[in-house]
């Protein structure tokens, strides 16, 4: 398991998230969320790190994919729990026909995220994620 102790944030937790998520690093992404997470993911609701695993093993390899997070900040709780706001926008390059470069990169969406937070021995651990689209950038 890494440490993140020197950063152990719910806000950096956030951004290491999708961090790894872009990188395609699915065990360090794991390692963000507690065993019983749930996540609210292109319209579909993922509960438990073996079904958000299986969802993300089925991306294209060819799509690549990077979130942008801003404006990040959170609010505790008295009881080890919090509430981690930030906004996303994602970026996209679709990929393009074989032999051809890919198709120039483009902002897709801006979206308000929300992660209920977990602390623990372990740092903080992401318990429920989703996110709403605030601006969509495609026509």
């Amino acid at each position: 398991m890494t440490d993140y102790a020197r950063d152990d944030t719910p806000s950096q937790r956030l951004s290491r998230f999708y961090f790894w998520l872009d990188e395609r690093k699915y065990t360090e992404m794991l390692e963000l969320l507690e065993l019983d997470s749930i996540w609210h993911r292109q319209g579909k609701i993922l509960k438990g790190r073996a079904q958000i695993l299986e969802a993300l093993q089925s991306r294209p390899e060819s799509k690549k994919v990077r979130h942008i997070i801003t404006n990040a900040f959170w609010d505790a709780s008295s009881s080890g729990t919090c509430t981690a706001f930030a906004y996303q926008t994602v970026y996209l390059q679709a990929p393009g026909e074989p032999g051809l470069p890919a198709t120039p990169t483009y902002a897709s969406k801006i979206s308000a995220i929300k992660a209920d937070m977990r602390h623990s021995e372990r740092g903080w651990r992401i318990a429920e994620l989703s996110s709403a689209v605030a601006m969509n950038l495609v026509p």
